[in-house]
């Protein structure tokens, strides 16, 4: 038997004996393919298993592997923050002042207690970003004149993301070690587009192998819409944006795609793979 890449990213099996002449559409954390059945190598409860595409469950990992020209940044070169792209989490709801005769930024429902652990937490990162409580409500304010349509790139997404989660998220994490980021962002009105925009990126993302999820709760005409992650990739990318704040010593996903990639590479061996040696380094790169 031989491996491959199908065209959606996954290592699958060449079996032509597990066609059977219909289209499947599964989802893996908010990716979707649309395909005919194959037979997929799946990472589940710590084991390495063949299952056919038709039968995948939730709670089963795929192998995804990335092409060797799409891999994110070279291994000694580290993301930087867009600190101009993270300003815009902060400028996505306005408002007109009829006193001033001036636009002002203000955050939709936010807790008032949270405005100085808000305000030093930025200082902390650098980020110029001022957050105060007024009569107005919770005011935001920052330097810069960019639009949600003016980011471009991941570097420049992944930092409005990052600016998202500080403001509107948080790190879900346990003794040190980061399992998700979760972000709960009010949508209401005129702003009930912003989520289109939203949907646009994290498919943008999902196309170049960094993962998250989206849904939405309508109540009373309020819009939840709620993002989440635990791809280790980009976890350990805002992990060392935070560390002024917080120092994440482990990243959960990680640890769990070395083991698995570690059982990927016995299996492939005793599976008697024919190129065996090419899906090493593949999943490796």
């Amino acid at each position: 038997m031989q491996a491959y890449i199908d065209e959606y990213g996954f290592l699958a099996l060449h079996r032509e004996d597990v066609d059977t002449g219909k289209t499947y559409q599964i989802s893996f954390q908010g990716y979707t393919m649309v395909s005919a059945n194959k037979m997929l190598i799946v990472y589940h409860k710590k084991t390495i298993k063949l299952i056919e595409l038709k039968n995948i469950g939730d709670t089963m990992g795929v192998f995804y592997v990335k092409e060797k020209a799409e891999s994110s940044k070279p291994k000694d070169e580290s993301w930087k923050l867009n600190k101009e792209s993270c300003i815009l989490a902060g400028k996505l709801f306005e408002a007109w002042d009829e006193e001033k005769g001036v636009m002002y930024h203000f955050l939709p429902y936010f807790p008032l207690k949270e405005v100085e652990k808000k305000a030093e937490m930025f200082q902390q990162l650098g980020i110029p970003l001022k957050v105060s409580a007024t009569e107005k409500g919770v005011l935001i304010e920052g330097e810069g004149s960019g639009s949600l349509e003016d980011l471009d790139g991941r570097e420049q997404i992944i930092s409005f993301l990052f600016g998202l989660v500080l403001l509107f998220g948080k790190f879900e994490s346990k003794e040190g070690q980061l399992n998700s980021i979760k972000i709960h962002l009010p949508l209401f009105g005129q702003y009930l587009s912003i989520q289109e925009k939203l949907e646009g990126m994290i498919a943008s993302l999902q196309q170049q192998g960094i993962f998250l999820q989206w849904s939405k709760n309508e109540q009373q005409g309020t819009t939840s819409f709620q993002i989440s992650s635990n791809d280790y990739e980009l976890l350990q990318i805002f992990a060392d944006w935070y560390k002024p704040v917080e120092n994440f010593t482990q990243i959960t996903k990680r640890e769990q795609t070395a083991q698995a990639i570690q059982l990927l590479n016995a299996f492939v061996e005793q599976e008697d793979i024919e190129n065996a040696e090419e899906v090493r380094q593949r999943v490796a790169s």
